[in-house]
């Protein structure tokens, strides 16, 4: 409850500043917000479909943190390209990938669920297909960009900045 309130004044004074990175921040603490409520669903649900909403809102929580994780990092290290064209392309993807994690509620597209029977509870998982397979990849493969950002600009950054880059 602690955090909850925490996170909520953060987020009420991330409002009132006017920055793309404090902006980013907002935005992945909502998304943040979503893939634990929608976690919490999974973990209480012994309904199929609440099971696949649930999940579907899981995995599109992920990519909005993702995203604006990777948002936030491109204004963070403030590197010389041109961060409209690359946040158009990865947010058109994550779009996508979304969009699928939605549909996936009604058409089985991405992940199935299946009951898993342990010590007489009833768990429903999730079965993971191809296009959820291509979910993971693309946030893996964003995250590790993340992460490359942050080391190249720890390494090419004066001495006295590298810890601004390191602490992250």
């Amino acid at each position: 409850i602690f955090s909850g309130i925490i996170l909520f004044l953060t987020i009420r004074k991330c409002k009132s500043i006017k920055n793309p990175m404090i902006n980013s921040m907002r935005n992945l603490f909502y998304f943040a917000i979503l893939s634990t409520v929608a976690n919490i669903g999974i973990l209480n649900s012994q309904n199929i479909f609440l099971s696949y909403i649930c999940y579907s809102l899981f995995f599109i929580g992920i990519d909005g943190l993702v995203y604006s994780l990777f948002k936030f990092s491109l204004y963070y290290v403030d590197l010389k390209i041109n961060k409209q064209i690359m946040l158009t392309v990865v947010l058109s993807i994550f779009s996508i990938d979304a969009f699928i994690m939605f549909i996936n509620i009604f058409f089985h597209i991405a992940f199935g669920i299946k009951s898993i029977v342990f010590q007489q509870d009833v768990f429903l998982l999730a079965n993971h297909f191809f296009l959820y397979k291509l979910h993971l990849i693309l946030s893996y493969v964003i995250i590790a960009s993340v992460f490359a950002m942050m080391v190249f600009k720890t390494i090419v950054s004066p001495k006295m900045y590298r810890v601004k880059y390191l602490s992250l």
